[in-house]
């Protein structure tokens, strides 16, 4: 069995199914797990994925084309990540200053939006 964690969008072009409360395989809908992460994403979360794909008894390595497909999503985690303490007072005062700051980050664009909102950046640009 190989297990794995990872950014959502990373993960979801590599599952097909998910588990249900039963632990019963089901077809992934793409579109409802999109909208539930963009909720929490929304609220400042890191979303982290989690998924699994059974392997043969008698792998003995695991190479990365071993996790391009055929994944199993497990669920999704919204997680708090905040900034350090020192972040903010430095943003405004680099504002205060007249210095035009920029958040660049490879986070989910809604998890940075609403991370920008709370102050800590004036602008966010993604990579």
């Amino acid at each position: 069995m190989i297990y794995v964690k990872g950014s959502m969008e990373a993960i979801l072009k590599r599952y097909d199914h998910r588990t249900n409360a039963q632990g019963e395989l089901e077809p992934l809908e793409r579109p409802q797990i999109e909208r539930k992460a963009e909720a929490v994403a929304k609220q400042g979360l890191r979303i982290l994925a989690f998924a699994k794909k059974i392997v043969p008894v008698d792998q003995q390595s695991l190479d990365h084309s071993d996790l391009d497909r055929g994944l199993v999503l497990l669920g999704l985690q919204g997680m708090i990540d905040p900034p350090r303490s020192s972040v903010i007072p430095a943003i405004r005062a680099c504002q205060t200053a007249g210095i035009q700051v920029k958040m660049i980050t490879g986070d989910q664009p809604l998890m940075a939006s609403a991370i920008a909102e709370y102050g800590v950046a004036a602008s966010f640009v993604m990579p």
